[in-house]
């Protein structure tokens, strides 16, 4: 019986989780690729070597050191995506199960006990962090998107509940397994009833759009799905005592392995369901302190002078946004920024109004950088060209707002746009020391006649680049910050900036945009 546990769990290592990652994580260049296939093949080997065995040991040192690799990488991309993502964000604790697994795995090279378990509990808690834990952990999290896309608001939140549930779950059977009977009943049923939900809005969602073919193995995997997660919970309540551990590797273990998993698989390749890829380039300009007036003149271009934060507010266009249906003059101000000057009136929270005041505005104004204004007042602006290959962006430019009273900077920033699935953003970087805060704004229609709306909120747009960034050596890191940016016409062009913190408003400025009085 132990040979077959250990099959099992090298034909995890050694094909489903190399073809998960195939599946949902393509890689063009094929090098993480070897890599992993090089890493699981020694996991996988080293359930062959005989106990205390150094080549075992160094085996599955080899595959443990793998897992903690995939699992910073997923955190990585789970501080890109931030909180809005919350697929990347199962998948970062599917990487953190797998570690576990692996690290149970290792605990099998030895001879003693780990954390009071001997064989072959050691070798079934590994199997269950690598199949119940890593596998359909992921793939729960990879058709996160599809859910959310092909089903009500009601389903989507009732899938990330449920997708909770599961990772309770499993933690309860963990502590359930140390001999805690009653935590380890209720951890088997949480489970149950959590991975078929997720399994029946996981195969709906692909359902409606699928081949007979196809739909063909969405009933085989609802059947075996159901199948096997019932004898877990049979096995569990001991409803039949001759259910024992052995009949439930023979049919729980097998069923999940060698048809379950396999074919979950096959539909996630043939459906093309990937994760997510954010791929967009960040500004490298820094300040090394405070911001003076003259900040950009190291940065300048030797092409024409940009006039405006757009070349051609027509750049924005897309299939649900045409700017011609946006009124002229908010056109202009972007296009022509430079002939503007602005007039700011202040709303903040009241509690923010205090910690701005004696915690946080004595550093910005230190920096003059991000100095969001705390009273009424009249700001002037110049836009100057950047140098490309300074910057890192194509065609930035500077913005640099001054207070008119005191001629002191209060905002630096450069301006660039990028272009992801046909959706174009502006990319807005704010230099600070050794980093810089990059805000990627959405461009949408306002719910005002003929205006827009800037925004870094994932609601509308929930895949999209949108998000406030700390960027350091051109990695960008998610910050639990947002803002909206309405701009419109109404008797003067006008604009209203609201900002977030971790969804708390903390903030409104109502700006009026003049022409500059020459």
């Amino acid at each position: 019986m132990s040979l077959i546990i250990q099959s099992v769990l090298g034909y995890g290592i050694l094909v489903l989780i190399p073809f998960l990652h195939r599946t949902v994580e393509p890689d063009p260049t094929g090098r993480r690729f070897s890599l992993l296939w090089m890493a699981a093949g020694a996991g996988a080997l080293s359930l062959f070597f005989t106990v205390q065995s150094h080549f075992g040991i160094f085996f599955a040192v080899l595959w443990l050191l793998w897992c903690i690799g995939n699992s910073i990488t997923k955190f990585l991309k789970f501080l890109i995506w931030g909180q809005d993502h919350f697929g990347v964000f199962l998948n970062f604790i599917a990487s953190v199960l797998l570690v576990g697994g692996s690290i149970w795995l290792l605990s099998t090279r030895f001879s003693f006990p780990f954390l009071g378990f001997g064989e072959p509990w050691k070798t079934l808690t590994a199997v269950h962090f690598h199949f119940s834990g890593f596998l359909l952990v992921s793939v729960f999290a990879v058709y996160r998107d599809k859910v959310r896309n092909c089903s009500s608001i009601l389903e989507s939140k009732i899938y990330i509940a449920f997708n909770c549930f599961y990772l309770f779950g499993f933690v309860l059977v963990a502590i359930g397994l140390t001999g805690l009977r009653t935590i380890e009943l209720w951890g088997t049923s949480v489970l149950f009833c959590s991975a078929l939900v997720n399994l029946y809005l996981l195969l709906k969602s692909v359902w409606k759009d699928s081949l007979i073919y196809d739909q063909a193995v969405i009933l085989c995997i609802g059947v075996s799905g159901f199948i096997s997660f019932s004898l877990a919970l049979m096995y569990s309540w001991r409803i039949f005592p001759t259910l024992n551990v052995h009949w439930m590797i023979l049919t729980h273990g097998i069923l999940n392995a060698f048809l379950l998993l396999p074919l979950l698989f096959y539909l996630t390749d043939r459906q093309k369901i990937r994760f997510p890829v954010r791929k967009f380039s960040f500004s490298k300009i820094r300040s090394n302190g405070k911001i003076e007036s003259d900040f950009f003149h190291s940065y300048l271009s030797e092409e024409n002078q940009k006039e405006g934060l757009t070349d051609d507010f027509s750049e924005f266009r897309r299939e649900d946004f045409d700017p011609d249906l946006i009124h002229p003059s908010v056109r202009n101000f972007y296009e022509s920024t430079n002939k503007y000057e602005l007039n700011v009136k202040v709303a903040p929270n009241r509690f923010f109004r205090f910690t701005w005041k004696f915690l946080v505005k004595p550093f910005f104004a230190k920096l003059q950088q991000l100095n969001l204004p705390d009273k009424d007042k009249k700001i002037l602006g110049t836009i100057n060209s950047i140098s490309c290959e300074k910057d890192g962006r194509p065609s930035p430019r500077g913005w640099m707002r001054v207070d008119a009273e005191t001629g002191k900077p209060i905002y630096a920033a450069a301006y660039s746009m990028h272009k992801t699935d046909r959706t174009t953003y502006m990319n807005i970087a704010f230099p600070l020391p050794y980093f810089n805060m990059t805000s990627v704004l959405h461009i949408e229609y306002s719910d005002r006649p003929s205006g827009i709306q800037l925004t870094t909120i994932h609601t509308l747009h929930p895949l999209g680049d949108q998000g406030v960034y700390l960027v350091f050596a051109g990695l960008g890191v998610r910050l639990p910050l947002d803002e909206t940016i309405e701009v419109w016409f109404d008797q003067g062009l006008k604009a209203r900036h609201k900002m977030w913190f971790l969804g708390w408003h903390y903030l409104t400025l109502d700006y009026t945009m003049d022409l500059k009085h020459k």
